[in-house]
């Protein structure tokens, strides 16, 4: 019901409609010499003046290979963001295709209707961890166990408190923008900018799931996509799974990390060795791990 309120609201108010781009962003590269040679280029080329065209083909190619040479080396030297730094180095790599072969080999079968080809996909990325369980799987079980209920007294549980109202408002204001939308069709920009109206009906059904022990069901369902890593693009094995989930599930999972965090610390259960996934920690720290 809450969707369906949220939806009918955005659709009368912010349809999405279809619109033609005239004008695609230039790349920050891109300078009027090289705009100027290109033009040139493609004139020779449309006048089958080959020597010409030649000449201003290869002149195009040393311009756009010196003009990226100084801009990423500048970009970089005065970025000291790593995530940007990333950003930049992924442009400098060549643009390819996601796309999935038309003939996909599951279990030495090949599949190439495409709804045979996407539930074997949800088969292969939920089942695949199984494949990795070993016999000593129980064994490590048992000592993380034992581990466990050394450090946490007997009789102390894990319950996840009420989230306050200015908790909910907080989480919602540092919701990222540009992350996609997932199949609940609401995307993280509008639940941001009604952050204020909305935040009081998210607390409550957060605090409502948290009451009766039942996490909604539209809230668990992920737009998965494979991505393609190396190797045979027909092999399921070379792909990995990417998840988008809904963004108010984003918010639940935040405020039971936050503090299933504060209990393990509280307790000393994470070893001190353990860097991923924590706070003030990183491949640095990990690193100097004696």
């Amino acid at each position: 019901m809450w969707y369906k309120l949220f939806l009918s609201v955005i659709n009368r108010h912010a349809p999405v409609k279809v619109k033609r781009i005239k004008h695609i962003r230039q790349p920050d590269w891109l300078t009027d010499e090289i705009k100027d040679a290109q033009k040139k280029r493609n004139y020779y080329q449309s006048k089958r003046d080959w020597e010409k065209f030649r000449y201003w083909r290869n002149k195009c190619t040393k311009l756009i290979e010196k003009s990226k040479q100084s801009f990423f080396k500048q970009a970089i030297e005065n970025n000291k963001k790593p995530k940007e730094i990333w950003a930049l180095l992924k442009d400098l790599k060549p643009k390819t295709q996601n796309e999935i072969p038309s003939t996909m080999n599951f279990d030495n079968t090949e599949y190439d209707n495409v709804q045979d080809t996407v539930n074997h996909f949800n088969i292969h990325f939920t089942t695949i961890g199984d494949k990795y369980v070993t016999n000593s799987t129980q064994y490590q079980t048992n000592k993380l166990n034992d581990y466990v209920q050394d450090k946490i007294p007997a009789g102390v549980t894990f319950t996840i408190p009420f989230i306050k109202l200015d908790e909910t408002t907080k989480l919602l204001s540092k919701l990222e923008t540009s992350k996609a939308t997932g199949l609940d069709e609401v995307g993280p920009f509008f639940i941001k900018l009604s952050s204020k109206a909305l935040a009081p009906s998210i607390t409550y059904l957060i605090n409502l799931s948290i009451l009766e022990g039942v996490f909604p069901e539209n809230l668990k369902l992920a737009k998965v996509t494979p991505i393609f890593k190396n190797g045979d693009k027909h092999m399921p094995e070379n792909y990995r799974p990417i998840s988008i989930l809904p963004t108010l599930s984003k918010i639940f999972e935040k405020h039971v990390a936050k503090h299933f965090y504060l209990y393990l610390s509280k307790y000393k259960v994470l070893h001190e060795a353990q860097s991923g996934f924590r706070s003030n920690h990183s491949c640095q720290t990990a690193l100097n791990q004696n």
